[in-house]
């Protein structure tokens, strides 16, 4: 299962994101959600992103391609317990970084979670990016990072564990491209 998150038009602001990412999180994984996409703002070393998290469902990723244009940056999230579907996963990131938007713009980074990571039959980070072949095929100069996370954590255990941090370098890039 593949989500998608197009962050869209950032502006500086001082607030934090973990509450809004718990909130999202859980309920994207709501079972039965027929939700296609949810916008919402996330703010991050003072940056406020307004992000459209948009389904990674069959009929939906086409719709993907209409943010590409305006988006600051992707944030690409994989279930990492469904590793039966990296193989389809692998086939839209293809698709997604050879769109004119996506590829002739080297600067916009993108930020894949591999969600889910606590679970016991979830894939490692390098597995996950061996079989999405990250390596091969993003280019040397686009800025890209793999963070692991367990967005929908247990009650009481913290839901963000390695999203702070890759959040936080989003949030840098985004502002170095917004100076030049």
């Amino acid at each position: 299962f593949i989500y998608f998150s197009i962050v869209i038009n950032p502006t500086i602001v001082n607030h934090n994101f973990k509450h809004v990412l718990y909130a999202i999180s859980y309920l994207n994984s709501s079972p039965g959600s027929s939700v296609v996409c949810f916008v919402y703002t996330v703010a991050v070393n003072n940056v406020k992103f307004t992000a459209s998290d948009m389904s990674g469902r069959d009929g939906y990723r086409s719709m993907w391609e209409s943010m590409y244009a305006q988006c600051d940056a992707i944030v690409f999230v994989v279930d990492s317990t469904d590793q039966m579907r990296f193989a389809v996963v692998k086939d839209e990131l293809d698709m997604m970084l050879r769109h004119p938007d996506v590829a002739d713009r080297p600067d916009l980074p993108i930020l894949f979670v591999a969600n889910k990571t606590a679970a016991p039959d979830a894939c490692g980070a390098s597995a996950l990016a061996g079989a999405l072949r990250l390596h091969e095929h993003m280019e040397q100069d686009r800025p890209w990072r793999l963070a692991s996370t367990d967005a929908v954590a247990a009650p009481g255990q913290p839901a963000d564990d390695g999203l702070s941090d890759a959040m936080e370098w989003l949030a840098e890039l985004v502002k170095l491209n917004r100076r030049r």
